[in-house]
């Protein structure tokens, strides 16, 4: 494997040593159109290996090493250009196993990692290649996300058109064969959209969502002096019970406030009370003074849990929306349970 500098952890994870020269660079943006020409899977590995080490040569570079030549990796941007966009050409996008060592990341990385890694962390040409192979490889968990996070925030207009075109075409491409061959156009998000979306909303407020179980989302949010606020989402649950359905239209951002009620009294009448008064905003009598401001939102019981949530319609959400909703339901939690803590008498 060669190198854009003089030391470079190879695809084996080992440290080696290269010289790396402008005619070697040539020869291998000729070896890549060979192999992108040639549309034949046995030349994955070879061109994951290429974009892998013109990545992670971009990555030192962007942290001023001394042994990366900027003008080495000028000369290679193109032939890496080409090889994420037409990348397509060469991967089976149902069987996208090929993997090499990644050591930005530190993982194997198959395919469609590197090409969201190229997408989060490139320059704006390396971005659009990127989002441009997405489209066709692309899923909707691994890869929509990250396409939907730069279509909202990338400050570059050309990163953000392309990754727009990129989430319509793996809609497409994806729709028909998920949803057992309708291809009517809806005014509804279907299930796994709205997955992505929430994957996506939590990598723009900085909360990294799990899947727990199918249509359920949980993440932590690291709030002031450290606090950490577990946050939960619920996906396309009409009637408690049924399996997900399409015509759902409704998403659940909790964050608890109390685990087990149990733990706190023997009768939950006074906290009822309290927690009324604190969805009816009325919290002004000297004794019940507020010194917090809660947004808009309900607090709940859930079993034994005390929660603080917010109910989005999934008609018209869009992304923004979503990342508001946990950023604002995860403040509110954490204020609602710093608050009981200092009103323990009235539970």
């Amino acid at each position: 494997m060669s190198t854009v500098s003089t030391e470079v952890v190879s695809t084996d994870g080992l440290s080696s040593s290269h010289s790396g020269d402008f005619k070697s660079a040539l020869e291998r943006r000729r070896n890549i159109k060979r192999m992108l020409d040639s549309g034949e899977e046995r030349f994955v590995r070879d061109v994951l290996e290429q974009i892998a080490d013109f990545l992670i040569g971009q990555e030192r570079f962007k942290q001023a090493d001394p042994s990366v030549d900027p003008d080495l990796l000028k000369l290679l941007a193109p032939a890496t250009i080409s090889a994420l966009s037409e990348i397509g050409k060469l991967v089976d996008a149902d069987n996208d196993e090929v993997s090499v060592y990644y050591p930005v990341s530190d993982c194997q990385l198959n395919a469609e990692g590197i090409l969201v890694e190229a997408l989060v962390n490139g320059t704006n040409d390396i971005q659009i290649a990127a989002a441009t192979g997405l489209a066709d490889i692309g899923t909707q968990l691994n890869s929509k996300p990250a396409l939907l996070d730069r279509s909202n925030n990338d400050k570059n207009a050309f990163v953000r058109a392309k990754c727009e075109k990129a989430i319509r075409q793996i809609d497409e491409r994806l729709g028909v064969k998920r949803l057992g061959g309708e291809s009517v156009k809806t005014a509804h998000l279907y299930p796994h959209q709205i997955d992505a979306m929430v994957i996506s909303a939590g990598l723009s407020a900085g909360i990294d969502m799990k899947v727990v179980v199918d249509g359920r989302f949980a993440g932590e949010r690291r709030l002031q002096d450290g606090r950490l606020q577990d946050i939960q989402v619920i996906t396309c649950v009409e009637n408690p019970g049924t399996e997900r359905q399409v015509s759902n239209q409704y998403l659940y951002v909790m964050a608890e406030i109390i685990a087990e009620i149990s733990d706190q009294t023997s009768t939950i009448t006074a906290l009822t009370q309290l927690c009324l008064r604190l969805n009816a905003g009325v919290l002004t009598p000297e004794d019940h003074k507020n010194d917090f401001e809660f947004s808009l939102g309900a607090i709940a019981l859930d079993g034994q849990r005390l929660i603080f949530g917010q109910t989005l319609t999934t008609a018209n959400l869009t992304v923004n929306a979503l990342r508001d909703s946990l950023l604002g339901v995860s403040r509110t939690g954490d204020e609602l349970k710093r608050f009981l803590r200092r009103r323990q008498d009235a539970i």
